[in-house]
């Protein structure tokens, strides 16, 4: 046979031979023709016979000993007649089995003869010939393995039926091979109302499925029981194309049966038949953990539970359970009375469309206010996706219930669940505090239980959240001036915020209280911000109760620094500054709080008392700090209010505390800035006959005090500086204390002592030393510069000492000034008078006084001369150093008497150079010296020639002696 398949249409091989002719017709004398015929039987068709009476042979031929010969006159199905290619075919109910009759065809008009064989050697043909025809039968639809084999037999020419021989394992006739199936489902969706297309695939990996055989296809457990309910859907077959089908019935909950029209197209081994029918998926969640069973029955096929396909939205007939991935809701204000922007951000988990009449509630908006309306606009990209009415008639707008604070939309087209979608609203929060409400969210048509809405984490972002309910609302602020000055122009300076908007609609109005000592008339008032006039406030004056209202023009930010500055006349007294408090009412009513006060002078509304600012005395020059010395002290002040003679009286600004000044008592000149604004006169006398002197004062020795009477008005913030020429005492002293006051014999400005320090810099610039404090006198003045060098170290040699000298403070002649140098000893020269040379001699007598004994030089400055101190000055005089080597004495002092005394302080050399007097020792250079003889004769003169240097002069008058040693042998006598 061709095919094991079941239900296939199989073609059934016949090979055979005869020894006998099997004849067409043979007709004896005298009797019947005898027709003969071979009958094949014994085929075990089972069921599926076919009911044709003939059949169609595929193949006749004969073989004649060397080949095939195809013919397809050999047999007919009609006796007597030649060949037509057909056989008679029949089936019997009670077996199951059929048979095939051929009768012989009219060519060859034997199948048997020796004539119709090819000849061979000797043209002897020996055997039999050999004849072949197929037909095709069905097979059974159930596997089989037939119990007996088929039979070959003939009649007419009787040859009795005998089993034939069989092909073996598939070629078997009518065995039919036992096959498996496979399954495999999917579906192309979970979500709730959402089209659905069930694909469903079967095979057989080892038999043809023959659709003549299958009638059907059953997938149950396909989790539909709940909710398919239509008898039938159209089905689509995908693979292979030819494959028919007639319906789908969904009648039997949660199984598909699907018809097909009986055919000859049949499913190859291993060829998948795919087919899809489409439903639409209910609105609620269906939970399915059964495998579907697929049965295909007909062909022997056992029921086998399906497998899923690859990208299958889970097992047929399961639905998902709709739910939010994302459902957050935020606000954009948290102040109460103002609009406030809610932000929804949804994305459910599938898609929720509008077929399903989906409906989304947003519940618990607890303080939302939206006037006496009942739809709510939407913004927002996602906002035409929702409705206020089921119609969605007109799109972007929801529903308000006032009773439940719930907003209700309903879903147009579809709420994706593949992106986030984003809408807004506006509404009025509640005028007072309150936390956020839990807002939820529930969904009805597809169902999603009620559930909380996500929540910022700061509470400020929470959807109705009102401040105010845990920290009362406040101002933080502060307050400033201007100017300290008593009865001046005050600009007082608020700068606040509150942590809440601050509303003009309803009218909100701060009030500031604490303005103690402002005298101004009531009612409104000027106010200005940082840049002018204020348009966010306007300010009125109540006197009763020191308070400043300033009412809201626009609304204000919260967080945000406001600037109101408004001008008032400070009170004629000093007074500290009193404590301001700030709150307000109204729209936005906050608690009261202070202000804090700017520190200082700037705290609002402290006047200060008189005073005199930047107060600093110091020495004009460096180099005068010593006793007797000559200079000017520079005295600066800067007063807080106008300084105002009035004629016939007093107003003095009065130094104390000048100890060390020595100055004649009396009007003593001063230069002053602004020019003559200070007289010695005690009262002010601005009459023809008797005039105070300008740029003069008063100093009274006893009191070590200097008064500067004003002459003239010295305005208020005007920098004072005063120049005095003055001689400093004698006796060395730290500097004084000098304080300063105002003294007036008239109502107003007076002010105590206060200690007047050096300034921040001298005059100059450079840092206020020691020498540079007012009234500072050292012990002793001193030598800035004062070198001492020699020229010479042989010694009895004469030395060129010389002294490079400047004082800090002038050496005059006039004061019998003198410079004594001391600790030159060793000299050899006698003490008199030295003759005193070089630049700087003309400033000095023109000997000095040399003491040898002490080393000691002094010279005299000359009548009529100083020496400078912005200028060294150069002397010299001659010593003789001694005839033995010394070294430098430990010390050479140098000091000065005179009217300032300079105390004794050692002298230095310039670099390189050693103290006077050093000598060093007299030698011989080794490499002169030689010594030679005229004779060698005994007895005879000899004259001996010596040759040497040294490396000093020898003279006589030094009683230079040389001395020869170790001339033994000479008979010379001493």
């Amino acid at each position: 046979q061709s095919s094991p398949h079941p239900c296939a249409l199989n073609t059934i091989t016949v090979t055979i031979s005869s020894n006998v002719p099997l004849l067409q017709v043979v007709n004896y004398l005298n009797a019947n023709k005898v027709i003969p015929s071979i009958v094949v039987s014994r085929l075990s068709v089972g069921g599926d016979a076919n009911s044709a009476p003939t059949i169609n042979l595929r193949t006749s031929k004969y073989y004649d000993g060397v080949s095939w010969h195809d013919n397809n006159t050999l047999f007919t199905s009609d006796p007597g007649t030649g060949g037509n290619g057909l056989a008679k075919y029949s089936y019997s109910n009670q077996t199951g089995e059929a048979s095939v009759e051929l009768y012989i065809g009219s060519h060859p008009s034997q199948l048997y003869s020796r004539y119709y064989m090819t000849a061979n050697s000797n043209n002897c043909v020996d055997g039999i010939s050999l004849f072949s025809f197929s037909f095709q039968v069905y097979n059974p639809s159930t596997p089989q393995t037939p119990a007996q084999a088929v039979s070959v037999g003939a009649r007419g020419i009787p040859i009795p039926a005998a089993a034939m021989l069989q092909a073996l394992g598939d070629n078997r006739p009518m065995y039919v091979r036992a096959g498996a199936l496979k399954a495999a489902v999917s579906q192309s969706s979970s979500s709730p109302c959402q089209q659905n297309t069930i694909t469903v695939s079967i095979q057989s990996d080892n038999i043809q499925l023959w659709q003549r055989c299958i009638s059907k296809v059953t997938v149950s457990g396909l989790g539909m029981a709940q909710w398919l309910t239509s008898s039938t859907t159209s089905l689509s077959i995908l693979s292979p194309p030819g494959f028919q089908s007639s319906s789908a019935n969904v009648s039997i909950a949660g199984t598909v049966i699907v018809n097909f029209s009986p055919a000859n197209n049949y499913l190859d081994v291993g060829q998948a038949l795919q087919f899809t029918f489409i439903v639409t998926n209910p609105s609620f969640a269906v939970a399915t953990a059964s495998v579907p069973l697929v049965v295909v029955p007909g062909v022997g096929l056992a029921a086998v539970n399906a497998s899923l396909l690859g990208g299958s939205k889970g097992w047929p007939g399961m639905v998902d359970q709709a739910a939010w991935t994302t459902a957050a809701i935020g606000q954009s204000s948290s102040f109460p009375s103002l609009s406030n922007t809610i932000t929804v951000t949804l994305q459910p988990s599938v898609d929720l469309v509008q077929t399903c009449g989906v409906v989304v509630t947003i519940s618990n908006l607890a303080g939302a206010c939206f006037g006496n309306a009942t739809t709510v606009p939407l913004r927002g990209t996602a906002s035409s996706l929702f409705s206020s009415a089921a119609n969605g008639a007109p799109s972007g707008n929801a529903a308000w219930n006032a009773s439940s604070n719930s907003l209700v939309m309903y879903v147009m087209g579809s709420l994706p669940s593949s992106s986030t979608n984003i809408f807004s609203f506006s509404l009025t929060n509640p005028g007072s505090p309150q936390l956020s409400p839990v807002v939820s969210i529930a969904t009805n048509g597809i169902v999603i239980p009620a559930m909380p809405m996500l929540r910022d984490a700061i509470p400020g972002n929470q959807p109705l959240m009102v401040r105010g309910l845990s920290r009362p609302w406040t101002f933080v602020g502060t307050a400033s001036q201007s100017n300290a000055a008593p009865g001046a122009s005050n600009t007082l300076t608020l700068v606040f915020r509150s942590d809440v908007p601050l509303t003009a609609n309803p009218v909100t109005t701060v009030y500031v209280t604490g303005f103690v000592g402002v005298v101004m008339s009531d009612g409104s008032v000027a106010v200005q911000d940082a840049n002018g006039p204020s348009s966010v406030f306007s300010a009125s004056w109540l006197g009763s109760r020191a308070q400043l209202a300033l009412t809201v023009l626009s609304q204000t930010l919260q967080d945000t620094n406001y600037t109101v500055k408004f001008t008032v006349t400070n009170p004629a007294l000093p007074q500290s500054s009193p404590p301001l408090t700030i709150e307000s009412s109204g729209g936005v009513v906050i608690q009261r709080s202070l202000l804090a006060s700017a520190a200082g002078a700037a705290a609002p509304l402290l006047v200060s008392g008189p005073r005199l600012n930047g107060l600093s005395i110091v020495r004009k020059d460096a180099g005068t700090a010593y006793p007797g010395a000559q200079g000017y002290l520079i005295f600066t002040f800067t007063p807080s209010v106008d300084l105002a003679p009035q004629q016939g009286r007093r107003l003095s600004v009065v130094l104390t505390g000048l100890v060390g000044m020595v100055q004649t008592a009396g009007s003593v000149n001063v230069m002053s800035d602004p020019s003559g604004a200070f007289t010695a006169c005690n009262a002010l006398n601005s009459s023809n006959a008797v005039k105070c002197v300008a740029d003069t004062a008063l100093w009274e020795p006893l009191a070590a005090s200097l008064s500067l009477s004003l002459r003239t008005t010295v305005p208020a913030g005007r920098v004072v500086t005063v120049t005095l020429a003055c001689n400093y005492g004698v006796a060395p002293q730290e500097a004084p204390l000098i304080r300063a006051e105002v003294v007036r014999n008239f109502d107003g400005f007076v002010m105590s002592p206060t200690p007047v320090p050096p300034p921040p810099s001298a005059p100059g610039g450079g840092a206020v030393t020691a020498e540079r404090q007012a009234l500072r006198i050292f012990g002793s003045a001193v030598f800035t510069t004062k070198t001492i060098m020699q020229s010479s170290a042989t010694a009895g040699g004469t030395n060129v000492i010389t002294l490079v000298l400047r004082p800090a403070v002038a050496l005059n002649g006039a004061d019998g000034a003198a410079v004594t140098v001391s600790g030159l000893v060793g000299s050899t020269t006698a003490s008199g008078s030295l003759r005193v040379y070089e630049a700087g001699s003309l400033l000095f007598a023109s000997t000095a006084a040399w003491d040898r004994a002490s080393g000691t030089l002094v010279l005299l400055v000359a009548a009529g001369q100083t020496i400078p101190t912005n200028a060294d000055t150069t002397i010299k005089v001659d010593l003789t150093n001694p005839p033995e080597p010394q070294p430098s004495p430990d010390q050479i002092l140098i000091q000065a008497s005179g009217r300032v005394p300079i105390a004794a302080s050692t002298m230095t050399v310039a670099n390189g150079g050693v103290l006077p007097l050093k000598v060093d020792g007299v030698s011989f250079n080794a490499s002169s010296l030689a010594i030679g003889q005229s004779s060698a004769v005994p007895l005879a003169v000899n004259t001996l020639t010596v040759t040497f240097s040294t490396s000093a002069v020898l003279t006589r008058l030094r009683s230079s002696v040389v001395t020869l040693q170790g001339l033994v042998g000479s008979s010379t006598a001493d």
